[in-house]
Formats: C-alpha cells, structure tokens, sequence
C-alpha cells in the first residue's frame, strides 16, 4: 500500500511538471525567450515588438511570463470582439 507521504510526493511532482510545462508551451516565450529562463525581457524582443512590453509586462518587473503573455492576448481578443460592429 502507498503511504500518504509517497501520493503527496507524486502529486507535488506532477503539480510541478504541470506547471513548468505550461510556461514551456507559451508560443510567445518559444519564439522570444532566448536564454530560456521562462521569462522575456525587453532586450529578448526584437525592436518591432519593444513597444508593447510596458502593457504586457502586468507587474513592472521588466520579465513577461508565459501567464502575462497569455493574459495580454486575451485582452487583446476582447478588445478586438469589442469593436466589432
């Protein structure tokens, strides 16, 4: 039988791997992310892009995480849908 302590384990392990595998799938840090340490920063985005890190970076940390990014798209989306006729 499993004691308590070893489905604790499992279970941390596979919160952990969930969510380090949910950073490693943001397109935006794939393509932007040049030294891979799950998070951009301004110097990793090309200059075309720059002007937008201010508004997705949400805690002025100066990174944009995967959760960041994703949030900004779905602004993005909103505001796009709300200016629909």
């Amino acid at each position: 039988m499993i004691s308590r302590v070893g489905v604790v384990t499992v279970v941390s392990a596979l919160l952990v791997a969930a969510a380090l595998g949910q950073d490693a799938k943001s397109p935006f840090l794939r393509r932007f992310d040049r030294n891979r340490d799950g998070a951009v920063t301004k110097d990793e985005l090309p200059p075309s892009r720059r002007g937008r890190f201010e508004a997705m970076d949400a805690d002025g940390d100066g990174r944009i995480t995967a959760t960041e990014a994703s949030a900004f798209r779905r602004r993005r989306g909103h505001l796009a849908l709300a200016r629909l006729p």
